[in-house]
């Protein structure tokens, strides 16, 4: 279970931090590895970096995105796709 504590930062928690990948997948369905971390330290600075993994693997746990190891890059899966 993801639960904050007094010293979490509510910006760059896990929740947070997947809910901006979606949105900045929901414009782009495909996106490289290094783009999406640089877009994210752009908006929350480089200590995203720490939460970026996390955030990644609970998307996909999820089954919200896919990895494609070949292009280093990440696929928005459609709603319908989705176990």
């Amino acid at each position: 279970m993801l639960r904050p504590t007094k010293s979490t930062n509510l910006n760059l928690a896990v929740p947070r931090v997947a809910a901006l990948i979606l949105k900045m997948m929901n414009r782009q369905q495909n996106l490289s590895y290094n783009t999406l971390v640089e877009k994210l330290c752009a908006k929350l600075g480089d200590d995203v970096r720490y939460v970026f993994l996390p955030s990644v693997w609970f998307l996909y746990l999820m089954g919200t995105i896919e990895y494609f190891p070949k292009t280093d890059s990440f696929l928005l899966r459609n709603n319908h796709e989705a176990k």
